[in-house]
Formats: structure tokens, C-alpha cells, sequence
């Protein structure tokens, strides 16, 4: 399963990932917004993959790597279901060489139009939890059509709903 955009290909997350995730995790500036900002290694990051592909088989999310026109990996983009909050939760990110090219918008919006062809995505609640500093991500999300609902702590929480 792929999903082509004007400038980039979506697809599942892989194994031979590891080495260009682990380099965008590693930017501080991904790190800085993140769960594992004192940083993750390489096995933790092969465990998480995991996780991600059993999540997908078990129709409970999928993580895409993002691709651009050059074949360049330059970030990921995953939705997983959460019952904390009854709801599919956003998380993405984005090579820092490639910030402010759009990428991610394309992408988010790019996986809304697909989701509404699966039927166990379809008309689901999805949430964003974001630090209250990242505002690129913060304003990435609400451009595609996500809502602010509640801040708390340093988190501003956001919501889109088909």
C-alpha cells in the first residue's frame, strides 16, 4: 500500500528505516518536542517498528514513512488508537532539513483522504497532543482541519472529527 501526493509517496514503516528515523529522532530539535528527548536507541527504535507494523495488521494504526520526489526519507507519520482517549492520536516527524516545505501538511492531509478508505479508520475521532511550543506543528494540524480543545501542562491538545 502506497499513497502518492503531488511531491511525496507514503508507505509502511520498515526495518530498513532504522538507521534515517534514528537520525531525524536524533536532531535535537525532534527531540526537544518529543516522549525520548534524552534520545532512543537503535534497538528501542527496532521495537517500536514492531509495534507499529503489529499495530497495523491488528487494525489499531499504521506509521508511513515519508518519501519525497528525490526518494529521500524525510520523516513519518502514524496514527494508533488509544482508548485513553477513545480516539485515533496523530504523531509525526519531520526531517529539520525539510521543515517549511509543506511536507507534513501534504502528508497529514494526504492520509485523511485515505483513511476515509478503510473502514476501520473511517469516521474516527483523531487527536493530536503537541508541546505548547512547537507551533509549526501545532498550526501544520490546525491547517488540516483539527481543533484546540484543552491545554495542560506544556501540551496543547487537538482534535479533528470527519
Amino acid at each position: 500500500m502506497e499513497i502518492i501526493t503531488e511531491r511525496l509517496t507514503l508507505r509502511p514503516i520498515k526495518y530498513k528505516d532504522v538507521a534515517n528515523l534514528h537520525k531525524i529522532l536524533s536532531q535535537q530539535s525532534t527531540r526537544r518536542f518529543n516522549d525520548y528527548e534524552q534520545g532512543i536507541t537503535n534497538t528501542e527504535l527496532k521495537a517500536w517498528i514492531q509495534w507499529d507494523i503489529e499495530q497495523y495488521i491488528q487494525k489499531k494504526g499504521i506509521r508511513l514513512a515519508i518519501i519525497n520526489d528525490d526518494k529521500q526519507f524525510i520523516g513519518t507519520i502514524g496514527i494508533q488508537f488509544t482508548s485513553r482517549f477513545d480516539a485515533f492520536m496523530v504523531s509525526f516527524e519531520l526531517d529539520e532539513n525539510y521543515r517549511g516545505y509543506r511536507y507534513m501538511q501534504e502528508a497529514l492531509s494526504a492520509l485523511q483522504i485515505y483513511s476515509k478508505e478503510i473502514e476501520w479508520l473511517r469516521c474516527k475521532n483523531w487527536k493530536a497532543k503537541i508541546h505548547i511550543e512547537n507551533i509549526a506543528a501545532i498550526n501544520t494540524v490546525i491547517k488540516c482541519g483539527f481543533r484546540t480543545y484543552f491545554h495542560r501542562l506544556n501540551k496543547c491538545y487537538l482534535v479533528y472529527k470527519y
